[in-house]
């Protein structure tokens, strides 16, 4: 039978926030010893196995793993009966007696953060005590768990159950791998019967996906050049954002395309950078000015404002414009260095202050 004992310290040590170093002090060994029994490399003498499981607040068979299946078998037993209870009382008591057995089992907790944030929804979010119950939990497994699963399965749970906004998008900006801010917001307002926040967030998330897979595109064609592409860097630069551009004209064909102004003037000013440093220098222009006009026409529309979206690929959608943030691809030194041939030029430094003009703007707002 193989011993679960390092993984056990380093999970219980991690939930009461001791280094090794911490609990070294506090058994009397060195940091080092701790270290290797949480590595599978030594185990601790055992005579310092009761101090260990006293520490932690956990029996010696549990520190050493071998109940490890028991605990499975008496969870899964308690599953059943959570399954076939006939009442909210019932349920919430095999629950409770299931955690007061296995206090530090992850999935129990998780299972009860669940059932108590369905009871909340269930009852127009009135039990606010259950609140601060699914808060505890989720925060504990947050914060204690290594399992990505587990993390994200906290996340939801506390995005369906919360009303407060700031609150809300704290929880949603945890979800940093994975899954995107929209899917974490778009399981709550269906857990939550919002269908109207949830087909406008719905939205975003596919406008987001476009853009997202236009800028994929460009870093494929990039930088995975294939036979019969050009093997100029800048070369390469121009075919690849001229496709991205085709794409983005394929999906706004015959609609507003306002929703992807911003997108439109980096491509284009991408392209402009390829031209110049492939020595075509009246194309590169030609893009720039594009590009000063696309990306002044987007700093025009207010914040907040709702931009619809028509193409034959999709049905009507509507994009929310978010803050402005400065646009200074002109101005940059580090890998735009393509520009460099022209940064001297009347034409280039004219386009440029058209640009640098609105980006001093913004800045001067959001100080204020």
């Amino acid at each position: 039978m193989q011993l679960q004992i390092g993984e056990n310290i380093r999970t219980n040590r991690q939930r009461l926030k001791l280094t090794q170093e911490e609990l070294a002090q506090k058994l009397g060994v060195s940091f080092q010893s701790v270290s290797r029994w949480e590595n599978g490399i030594t185990y601790p003498d055992i005579e310092l196995l009761p101090m260990l499981a006293m520490l932690f607040g956990i029996s010696v068979d549990t520190l050493i793993g071998t109940d490890k299946a028991q605990e499975e078998e008496k969870t899964a037993e308690y599953y059943e009966l959570f399954t076939h209870a006939s009442g909210k009382e019932e349920r919430l008591k095999i629950l409770r007696e299931a955690l007061g057995c296995f206090p530090y089992n992850v999935r129990l907790k998780l299972t009860y953060a669940r059932y108590l944030t369905t009871l909340r929804l269930n009852s127009n979010g009135d039990q606010k005590e259950s609140l601060n119950e699914i808060r505890t939990i989720c925060t504990s497994v947050w914060e204690e768990s290594d399992d990505y699963d587990d993390r994200m399965e906290a996340i939801r749970i506390m995005t369906e159950a919360v009303d407060d906004e700031d609150e809300l998008y704290e929880w949603v900006n945890r979800s940093q791998f994975g899954e995107s801010d929209f899917e974490v917001l778009m399981n709550r307002y269906e857990r939550r019967g919002e269908w109207e926040n949830y087909e406008k967030t719905k939205e975003q998330y596919l406008l987001w996906s476009i853009k997202d897979f236009c800028m994929n595109v460009r870093h494929r064609l990039y930088r995975d050049r294939n036979d019969g592409f050009p093997k100029s860097a800048a070369e390469g630069s121009v075919k690849a954002n001229g496709i991205v551009i085709n794409i983005l004209d394929l999906v706004s064909d015959g609609g507003n395309k306002d929703a992807f102004l911003y997108e439109y003037a980096f491509y284009h000013t991408r392209l402009a950078a390829g031209y110049f440093g492939s020595g075509e220098k009246e194309s590169g222009y030609k893009n720039m000015e594009i590009a000063v006009d696309e990306i002044l026409r987007w700093f025009d529309i207010p914040e907040g404002t709702e931009i619809p979206y028509e193409c034959y690929c999709f049905r009507d959608l509507t994009y929310i414009k978010p803050k402005n943030t400065p646009f200074d691809f002109f101005t940059r030194a580090h890998g735009w260095e393509w520009f460099n041939s022209v940064r001297d030029e009347p034409r280039y430094k004219e386009l440029c202050e058209k640009v640098e003009e609105k980006n001093r703007e913004i800045l001067k707002k959001q100080q204020t």
